[in-house]
């Protein structure tokens, strides 16, 4: 950018050169030659003597700038700094971030902007620079294990990390047993409820969690002629001594319970 007009001379007589008007981004101003591809021989606003009619050229200084990476919400990995001389292509760094249920799609010159530079691409830069890594979300399985429960069955569910998804309600049963809801390992306890709002990042198990209900065992005669027995509460699944008898019939002696 810039421009500068022509200067006119006296043949002889010395005149200081007008000041550079120029610019180069990246680039700071070093003087002047006598050539485009010449080395510096005026000095900015030099006197100098002409005896004709001279094109001087701008010669310019190539800066050094870093390139700083941004893990943009990365949960892991670090990348240091990396110094360019400006308008020199170089490699960028291989990326050394992650982040758990998404790949690297490449660097974004902005945290919310699109891809502009791939993984290690050759790049000129002229100033300072901050790239951001971008992020593809993975699709994942949720799977649901019955853990035992003796009906029902439950499909795969696929979701995409990162974004919440409301989880498949519960269709598995247990005899004497209500859902109480989802564990993320068999003997862990209740992490998520039916159907609740997860967000999750990689492919996950998860174990359905059962509360053992409590009900009566009734005691029934059976054309006994005397006695009488009260209920007797039992919780699922926990094994419990039978009240010992108290019917009686006359003539004959007690063989043990049927449950019809």
């Amino acid at each position: 950018s810039g421009t500068m007009s022509n200067q006119t001379y006296t043949a002889g007589t010395g005149q200081a050169l007008t000041a550079n008007g120029y610019s180069k981004t990246g680039f700071t101003f070093t003087g002047w030659a006598t050539s485009s591809g010449g080395t510096v021989v005026y000095t900015n606003s030099q006197s100098v003597t002409l005896y004709e009619t001279t094109t001087v050229y701008a010669k310019w200084t190539a800066g050094t700038y870093t390139l700083t990476f941004d893990s943009n919400t990365a949960g892991s990995g670090s990348m240091s700094p990396q110094t360019f001389t400006a308008g020199t292509s170089q490699a960028l760094t291989a990326n050394g971030f992650s982040k758990t249920g998404y790949t690297f799609a490449g660097w974004a010159t902005t945290s919310g902007g699109s891809v502009a530079y791939s993984n290690s691409a050759n790049i000129t830069i002229y100033a300072d620079t901050t790239l951001y890594a971008k992020w593809t979300a993975g699709t994942f399985a949720v799977t649901f294990d019955s853990n035992t429960a003796n009906s029902g069955s439950m499909s795969n569910q696929s979701f995409t990390a990162g974004t919440p998804f409301n989880l498949t309600s519960n269709s598995f049963s247990k005899t004497g047993y209500t859902f109480a809801g989802w564990a993320t390992t068999s003997g862990g306890s209740v992490t998520y409820t039916n159907g609740q709002s997860v967000t999750l990042y990689g492919a996950t198990t998860l174990y359905a969690k059962w509360t053992a209900t409590t009900f009566p065992v009734t005691f029934n005669i059976n054309s006994g002629s005397s006695g009488s027995m009260a209920n007797q509460t039992f919780t699922a699944g926990t094994g419990q001594a039978l009240t010992a008898n108290a019917f009686s019939k006359t003539g004959y002696s007690f063989a043990g319970w049927a449950t019809t």
